[in-house]
């Protein structure tokens, strides 16, 4: 390299860093300033490393730039490994957004929800601003969270990975059932629990109704009148259902009027209220439909 023709130093340099070095000397050198650069070069076997220089014009003949002095060190190894780790994050980045499953970062001592995918958003009915900075007990029922923390609180000292049937509340306030796989990982010095979030109400209100099915053909077998049937069928339809009460109405076949002839859950004065039901009234419309009279009104709301 020293006082040979054959080869010069921005001979070794990759052709498109070229422009940029020689612009950033220039610009160095015109106000007399060190200049510090990352850049590419070929080596003699061919590999292109990666490197850093830092120098000064030290000569000047005639008001002109004549020796530029400097050190250039090698990077190749740091910059590998920074791309490495950037593709990595990458990688996981787009995992995280485009998993099939909700997933959570919690800080296992706070609780506080620290990172949520856009699956995880659709589950619950928050945006991810909204969701980032909860904890974990602001996602499920107040009648379940004693449950719910003594389950976290395993999951965070790493006695089970698993929590199945997990109630969880939505943002809408309805209630749904989620299955969490967990693991454990630490952000920024903080002890981290990633769970995966898979919803399972489907699932468990399939199981559900078919255990009420089982239990209430049984009954039919051992049950002799009609306020027995009906008593057990509308407490069947409730568990299915999670509601907190129900009725039977009995339709007159000749007016399509209706009367509820058994109910549970119902206050007195509710139930002389709903009694009997007219032809044109609205709730005999929907059941001549075949649709629930008391459900939540979204689903009751044709799209």
């Amino acid at each position: 390299l020293v006082q040979r023709e054959k080869i010069s130093y921005y001979g070794l340099m990759v052709p498109e860093d070229r422009i940029m070095l020689r612009a950033e000397i220039q610009k160095a050198v015109s106000h007399k300033k060190h200049f510090a650069i990352v850049y590419r070069i070929v080596s003699a076997d061919g590999q292109q490393k990666w490197v850093w220089e830092q120098g000064i014009c030290t000569e000047w003949i005639a008001g002109e730039p004549a020796v530029l002095e400097g050190f250039v060190t090698d990077l190749t190894e740091r910059v590998t490994s920074e791309r490495a780790l950037e593709e990595s994050e990458n990688r996981y980045h787009t995992l995280f957004e485009t998993a099939a499953e909700g997933i959570i970062v919690t800080d296992s001592g706070t609780r506080e929800f620290l990172h949520v995918n856009p699956a995880i958003c659709a589950i619950l009915g928050y945006s991810e601003e909204e969701l980032i900075g909860m904890h974990v007990e602001e996602i499920h029922p107040a009648e379940n969270l004693a449950f719910v923390l003594a389950e976290f609180e395993a999951l965070s000292r790493g006695e089970k990975q698993r929590a199945t049937d997990i109630p969880c509340q939505r943002k809408d306030r309805t209630i749904i059932y989620v299955d969490i796989a967990t693991s454990e990982v630490t952000i920024d010095n903080r002890h981290c629990i990633v769970g995966f979030f898979l919803d399972v109400t489907e699932r468990k209100l399939h199981l559900s109704q078919m255990l009420v099915e089982h239990e209430f053909s049984i009954a039919l077998l051992n049950t002799r009148t009609l306020p027995e049937i009906l008593s057990f069928g509308v407490n069947s339809a409730i568990r299915i259902s999670h509601m907190d009460s129900g009725g039977i109405y009995l339709v007159d076949a000749k007016t399509h009027s209706m009367d509820l002839v058994y109910s549970a859950g119902l206050s007195g004065e509710f139930v002389k209220t709903i009694s009997h039901l007219t032809a044109d009234s609205p709730q005999a419309s929907i059941v001549h439909q075949k649709r629930p009279i008391y459900s939540q009104l979204s689903l009751l709301i044709d799209p």
